[in-house]
């Protein structure tokens, strides 16, 4: 007899978390995705005019499963993105692969599914005057967390997960202007990422007057502020000041590091793709080369204007 889908669950995540060394969020996706299939109340599976238990399904169920609409957000009424289809295969994919290899199968019935090939998004970034504007609305903030942390997103390209985690012994001022030990995304440890002169500024004017004990979080709560902030709460923070602060519709916190990115690569017209690629803390550097499709043409038109004319006299051809 199969054993019940949320033991199977519960042992595939710890897998996710443990040996596959999966970021939280990534499980969390899996998760909903795999609930939605497979949940015996209420899932898709639980739904079909003749009801099956996870370890009935086939491939033509995951096709089944993939062809619906979507009930919610933006594409309600039309066919499932194939972002969210590729996740979803990589997810019920993996699930099934899982109960194989560890003898809860007998066979792998998701095993010949192919995931549809999709291109990497091209990341959003901010304009440089709308990325002024919210430097200027972070320096007016009487919240005097906003404007360091707006820095470290950009210039230093963190994630709201590691902005969160800082503590005040991950800050090494020397040698100026300094330098930062953050956490990783979906791995253990921590990465050394170098201060921009005007983070440095924001962090010393934050800092200043500050009598810190040991283990005290960088940005703590305004009440508490022994207690970190949690990564949503970072996140919500620098939404309300692009929206609220600058009055942009658009942007989010994420769209700091992907501007820091941009913006680096534009410095030397994606010559430096592997000093990003540190910076970022990308394992793939394919992962990476997304930032240079946004300056490709720029490269193009610079390419463009070092072709030489054979009418003009060259840099050794000076006329006499």
């Amino acid at each position: 007899m199969a054993v019940a889908f949320t033991t199977l669950w519960a042992a595939y995540r710890e897998w996710l978390l443990l040996e596959a060394d999966c970021a939280p969020q990534s499980v969390s996706t899996y998760r909903r995705i795999c609930y939605e299939f497979a949940n015996p109340t209420g899932g898709y599976l639980a739904r079909l005019r003749r009801p099956k238990t996870w370890n009935h399904a086939t491939a033509a169920d995951l096709r089944g499963f993939l062809d619906r609409t979507a009930t919610t957000g933006p594409r309600r009424g039309q066919p499932l993105s194939p972002r969210y289809q590729a996740n979803a295969i990589s997810a019920i994919k993996g699930l099934y692969a899982f109960a194989y290899e560890t003898g809860l199968l007998g066979r792998d019935p998701m095993a010949l599914v192919r995931a549809p090939r999709i291109g990497l998004d091209q990341p959003h970034s901010f304009e440089p005057d709308e990325l002024a504007a919210i430097l200027d609305a972070a320096a007016r903030d009487p919240d005097p967390r906003l404007y360091p942390m707006v820095w470290l997103a950009y210039a230093a390209a963190l994630r709201c997960h590691a902005i969160a985690a800082l503590k005040l012994e991950d800050f090494y001022p020397r040698p100026r202007p300094g330098r930062l030990r953050a956490v990783r995304k979906g791995r253990p440890g921590r990465h050394w990422v170098p201060l921009h002169a005007e983070a440095r500024a924001a962090l010393d004017r934050y800092l200043a007057g500050r009598t810190p004990a040991p283990g005290d979080p960088l940005f703590g709560h305004r009440r508490y502020p022994q207690q970190p902030l949690r990564p949503g709460s970072v996140g919500r923070l620098l939404a309300d000041l692009i929206r609220d602060g600058a009055g942009l519709d658009h942007g989010s916190a994420h769209w700091f590091r992907h501007t820091g990115a941009t913006r680096a690569v534009e410095a030397e017209e994606g010559q430096n793709i592997e000093h990003v690629r540190e910076l970022l803390d990308h394992l793939d550097s394919r992962t990476t080369r997304r930032y240079i499709d946004g300056v490709r043409w720029r490269v193009r038109e610079h390419a463009v204007d070092l072709i030489p004319d054979p009418r003009q006299p060259g840099p050794r051809e000076v006329p006499r």
